[in-house]
């Protein structure tokens, strides 16, 4: 008799570890298709940015040079010209999710908090939370997260990218501590896209 309670027991306790198991593993692959369709999304208004700017006549940079850590200035001006053709279409205001992309950009090296970009935003938290879930699919971690790693990889693939000179230049200042993210974001090293 208390041999069948223990299998019991025993049985249970396997099939309460299998399903969170499941349950993790299907987490992880919602957030994995997130960040996947939350990249696309960057890369399309990078995309946009940079026929913008071909109109405006403005030279896109032929590649991320080694003396200038990450190209601010040429981001900030594709959402200025996104986000100055929202306004034409639209007639309103600036929409919140570009400009919040554009603050993220212009502070890659520092550590930036949510509180912080809806302050400069002039908007709540909250509002700010439902614009980018609207218009991008994310929260503003994601967003900030995306940005900081999107622009790793970019650094990570220059010729001699150190991964220490790449963490510091997206506001790690703890290199394994960026490994670490870096890894979970992309499953991938960024020793390995470096070289070094």
């Amino acid at each position: 008799m208390a041999t069948s309670w223990i299998l019991l027991l025993a049985t249970g306790i396997v099939i309460g570890i299998s399903l969170a198991g499941l349950i993790l593993l299907a987490r992880e692959r919602r957030h994995r298709a997130r960040v996947h369709q939350l990249m696309e999304r960057l890369q399309e208004l990078e995309r946009m940015g940079v026929s913008l700017a071909e109109s405006e006549h403005q030279e896109p940079p032929q590649e991320l040079s080694a003396v200038t850590p990450h190209p601010r200035g040429w981001l900030s001006s594709v959402v200025s010209s996104l986000m100055r053709k929202v306004e034409v279409e639209t007639s309103g205001p600036q929409r919140l999710d570009l400009r919040a992309v554009a603050y993220v950009n212009d502070h890659l090296d520092e550590t930036i908090s949510i509180p912080a970009i809806a302050t400069h935003l002039c908007a709540s938290p909250r509002t700010l939370q439902r614009q980018l879930a609207t218009n991008l699919g994310c929260s503003p971690t994601e967003l900030v997260v995306a940005v900081k790693m999107r622009m790793a990889k970019q650094l990570l693939q220059e010729e001699g990218a150190l991964v220490q000179n790449v963490a510091q230049a997206v506001g790690y200042d703890d290199p394994y501590h960026f490994s670490r993210r870096f890894r979970a974001y992309y499953g991938v090293p960024p020793s390995q896209l470096s070289g070094h």
